[in-house]
């Protein structure tokens, strides 16, 4: 009951798509990907250009109806070395310039003294770090931090797929109220995932990890035991869905899996501002099957009312810089921090949550495992009454 009020009272309005300046219209994965493929190839024979990018002066010649000579002469033109001073420096000179100020020319580019003033600003570490948090990939973290295992070696042969960023959400898991609502915080991701066209929405779901997933119900007096796998979220009510575009995508991995979404399916059949919904079975179903819009919320559902938000960005082909082992994805880039503390030794990450106890200032208050046991016990003996539960932190699972 209170899943569905929670739902229906979240889907009261519909979201007009359309009318946002941030989402694309809408697009076929599969679709795009075959287009795309197909620009390229036709560009580079038009072109005259290899893998590397070199253009052939023959073929450019050719598609642009003039003489070699020319096209010579216009390849020569759009060189970045035109912005140099001739006979004075070469394009690497200046390069170095930039790192080595003894290089510098009193007759150097406005530019490089500019680059050189931004680099003295930088060395202050207050400054690097107001810039760097105000950047698009701020803490982004390149096939999470394992640079180490990628070869540096051109890969002979480049798969043909695509590469998308996929942003999910903070959990939500109970009715937030008007300021909740608006602040915006709410939407920066805390994790997000390199995926490719022959990733499974299946793989994304077991990637996800939620701190709803684990929590359990722990019996008073067994505070100090550890906590029985069976008896968590992830174990007790496994059942999920995925909603992108008009269709739920349920997971289906367990025999004790139901599909929870077929009570919001019923709310938005009598709803006329919603469209018709389909359902389907998320085992097997690559990105390349979904038809989605880039930037559009969708949500992910899971431990009975945990939802989490879902946006698609960044599609683009797959180029020879990607990561080709399939096996590999989804690759976490970016997830966030902020490991809970404990309240009383400042020092330990928590490890147990208690609530109603009214011999602390808040609730719930958070603990290391040696200061819960010497707050709360005196010789094994419970002071006072509290409910306790363990806390796991998400990026350490």
């Amino acid at each position: 009951t209170f899943l569905k009020k929670y739902i229906l009272r979240k889907m009261d309005k519909k979201f007009r798509s359309d009318e946002q300046w941030f989402i694309s219209p809408i697009v076929h994965v599969r679709t795009f990907k075959e287009t795309a493929e197909e620009e390229v190839q036709f560009t580079n024979s038009r072109m005259g250009m290899s893998d590397e990018y070199e253009p052939e002066v023959g073929t450019l010649a050719s598609f642009l109806g003039c003489s070699a000579k020319t096209t010579n002469k216009i390849l020569k033109d759009i060189s970045l070395d035109k912005l140099l001073e001739p006979g004075k420096r070469s394009l690497t000179d200046d390069y170095d310039s930039l790192t080595q100020p003894s290089l510098i020319q009193p007759e150097a580019l406005k530019t490089h003294r500019n680059c050189m003033e931004r680099l003295k600003r930088f060395t202050d570490s207050s400054v690097k770090s107001y810039f760097y948090q105000h950047l698009r990939y701020y803490k982004w973290e390149m096939y999470g931090n394992k640079l180490s295992q990628i070869s540096n070696e051109i890969p002979r042969h480049i798969t043909g797929d695509i590469i998308m960023t996929l942003n999910i959400g903070s959990a939500h898991n109970r009715i937030l109220d008007d300021g909740e609502n608006r602040a915006t915080n709410r939407m920066s991701p805390h994790l997000k995932l390199f995926i490719r066209g022959s990733t499974t929405l299946s793989s994304i779901r077991e990637k996800i990890m939620c701190k709803s997933d684990f929590g359990t119900y722990i019996e008073e007096g067994k505070e100090l035991e550890k906590p029985d796998p069976n008896n968590f979220n992830i174990s007790l009510y496994p059942s999920a869905f995925i909603f992108i575009h008009d269709t739920f995508y349920v997971d289906t991995s367990r025999p004790e899996c139901i599909d929870i979404s077929k009570e919001i399916r019923e709310f938005m059949a009598k709803k006329h501002c919603f469209g018709p919904t389909k359902v389907e079975s998320m085992s097997g179903i690559t990105i390349l099957d979904l038809t989605l819009r880039l930037g559009q919320p969708y949500m992910f559902m899971h431990s009975g009312n945990c939802e989490h938000i879902l946006t698609f960005t960044d599609l683009r082909l797959m180029t020879k810089d990607d990561e080709q082992d399939d096996s590999k994805y989804p690759i976490v880039t970016f997830e966030r921090g902020g490991n809970m503390q404990c309240m009383a030794c400042k020092k330990m990450e928590a490890g147990m949550g208690v609530e109603n106890n009214s011999r602390l200032p808040m609730t719930p208050a958070f603990f290391c495992d040696t200061c819960f046991k010497e707050f709360h016990f005196s010789h094994g003996q419970r002071l006072g009454d509290f409910k306790a539960f363990p806390y796991f932190h998400t990026n350490r699972i």
